[in-house]
């Protein structure tokens, strides 16, 4: 639901800025920055660019980012050639190399943990204080989560859902694929659309509206309203024989 994702946005971004500055992210950006910065001072680019103020390509920023082989070769030779030396100095430096490595994993670190601490606040810690299976949004819609035989989920099946389920693979597996997708687009784009896919072929097919998370759990959404919630399978069998018995009291033999 729109609501809980936005909650999800809103939790993760409140844990993942503490998180930036609990490991200092931002300094290691300044360190490769300064890194980076005397390596364009010890090739005099600043100068360089200034002695071609209406040439707008004249730029290291976007000779090294933006320019395709053919734009670069228009360049006047001296910026060719110093451009060229700044970026072959900047790419084998084993400074810049090392912080770049270290920001990655901090990267990654910090935004798979934050979402992750989103989840769990949202979908397991929350439907667990709500019972039934109810996150904010569900809550705010009337909307519960229960298994497939109409029995309260535990906090094991819950977690299922939510780390297993929602956080893992519909989740993660297709943001971990898009690293590769300069060398190999295809890959996160099958991630996708074969999670989508089976997303679609769970819907039609379970007869509770199911998805991913909700397959791997054996849990379905239902409308509070409307559903009778089981504490547990005993109370549920102790239900339908005291139907049963009303039943057959009422039964004209």
């Amino acid at each position: 639901m729109l609501f809980d994702f936005m909650m999800i946005v809103v939790v993760f971004l409140a844990c993942a800025f503490p998180m930036s500055a609990l490991l200092q992210y931002d300094k290691y950006i300044d360190e490769r920055e300064a890194v980076q910065e005397s390596i364009l001072a010890a090739h005099k680019i600043e100068e360089l660019e200034s002695q071609y103020p209406d040439n707008e390509n004249v730029n290291f920023i976007k000779y090294d980012q933006v320019l395709t082989e053919e734009e670069k070769a228009a360049l006047p030779e001296e910026i060719q050639i110093a451009f060229k030396a700044c970026q072959d100095d900047i790419n084998s430096n084993e400074d810049i190399a090392r912080l770049t490595g270290t920001l990655f994993i901090l990267f990654i670190t910090i935004f798979s943990t934050s979402l992750l601490m989103a989840f769990i606040i949202l979908e397991f810690i929350v439907p667990l204080l709500f019972k039934n299976g109810q996150t904010l949004g569900k809550k705010i819609f009337a909307l519960g989560v229960v298994r497939i035989d109409s029995v309260k989920v535990s906090p094991f099946i819950l977690f299922v859902r939510t780390v297993l389920g929602k956080f893992t693979i519909c989740t993660m597996v297709p943001l971990i694929t898009f690293p590769i997708i300069t060398s190999m687009p295809l890959v996160p784009i099958f991630f996708i659309l074969l999670i989508l896919l089976l997303h679609v072929v769970f819907y039609i097919t379970s007869g509770t509206g199911a998805l991913i998370h909700d397959k791997m759990a054996a849990t379905a959404v239902v409308d509070m309203q409307t559903q009778m919630i089981f504490d547990s399978v005993e109370a549920k069998e102790e239900y339908q024989l005291r139907i049963h018995r009303e039943e057959v009291s009422k039964a004209d033999y």
